[in-house]
């Protein structure tokens, strides 16, 4: 998914690490509109060490601290989402190969604080962070993956300290599977010290996915143009993600024959799982983006599809 930057994004990036901007320099750049310049001066020091690559403060994945079943940390490493990078690419460029317009109306990665300005929002910094964490990640993925692997290690040890499980979610915004599998292989490296192994999990809208044997916990992201390989994934026995036309808290407790569990309670849905499950969510965005999210038919509405179908298995 990872494609070749344009050579001057290429280039800039160099300059920056050679002459790094401070914190108040990218704001500056931002103030002043600047943000694609912001945001490979943000990826030249995210390759310093100097930005923090995982979010560990996102409204969703903060739920697991009040929520989850015994103690948990949860954090995520948030990319640009589909196409939202695609400026720094050349050629066709996508994080999400298989996102749809409903999926991209109403994604995480760019609703609330992490709008951007363009889009609505009162702040660029969240966009200008994705934006250059998918940079740093195209520029240099040996180094990116090094920095990742001593964050990961890092909030292991610190959710120890403090008597926590870890479990981490590489694809908050974005599908880059391949990352996942790769946190998901330091099992062996975190095996032989006295912390606990974390959880790699997530969601993607590749199938294929479901069948990696690499260790992460995997649901497939419903959308409306994947149904068949929706019903696949759960007649064989794995888990999906689906957004339903609802509020919070009042989702179905069954889709089409299958258990449905809340998934706005928070992201740590592993731990809830018991055979194929439907891991609901409520659909959120501005009013706007629900609108088109129903027209689409990406978000479903559960008196309708709360019923067994010829397909399911009840």
């Amino acid at each position: 998914m990872i494609g070749q930057l344009k050579d001057e994004v290429r280039l800039l990036v160099q300059d920056y690490l050679s002459d790094p901007l401070s914190g108040r320099g990218i704001k500056a750049l931002r103030e002043q509109g600047r943000l694609h310049e912001a945001a490979c001066a943000w990826a030249a020091l995210a390759l310093r060490g100097q930005r923090v690559l995982l979010t560990g403060q996102q409204a969703k994945l903060d739920l697991a601290a009040d929520h989850a079943e015994g103690k948990w940390v949860n954090v995520g490493l948030t990319l640009a989402p589909a196409g939202e990078a695609s400026w720094a690419f050349a050629g066709r460029f996508t994080m999400c190969p298989k996102a749809s317009p409903g999926c991209m109306r109403t994604c995480v990665g760019n609703r609330g604080q992490g709008r951007a300005k363009k889009d609505g929002g009162a702040m660029d910094h969240g966009y200008v962070a994705r934006c250059g964490r998918t940079i740093a990640l195209a520029f240099d993925r040996p180094r990116f993956k090094q920095l990742l692997e001593s964050e990961v290690r890092r909030a292991a040890y610190d959710a120890a300290y403090d008597g926590a499980k870890l479990a981490v979610r590489p694809d908050v915004a974005s599908d880059e599977q391949r990352l996942a599998a790769f946190l998901a292989s330091l099992r062996g490296k975190f095996d032989n010290i006295t912390v606990p192994v974390a959880t790699i999990y997530g969601y993607t809208a590749d199938p294929e996915c479901l069948e990696w044997d690499d260790g992460v916990h995997r649901i497939l992201s419903r959308k409306e143009n994947n149904d068949a390989d929706v019903m696949a994934a759960l007649a064989s026995g794995h888990s999906v993600a689906v957004v339903f036309d609802a509020k919070k808290g009042a989702l179905p407790t069954r889709w089409r024959g299958y258990p449905v569990i809340d998934g706005d309670v928070h992201d740590l849905w592993f731990l809830r799982l018991d055979g194929p499950t439907v891991v609901g969510l409520s659909l959120k965005g501005r009013r706007l983006e629900k609108a088109m999210a129903r027209a689409k038919g990406f978000a479903v509405a559960p008196e309708t599809n709360n019923n067994p179908t010829a397909e399911a298995v009840a």
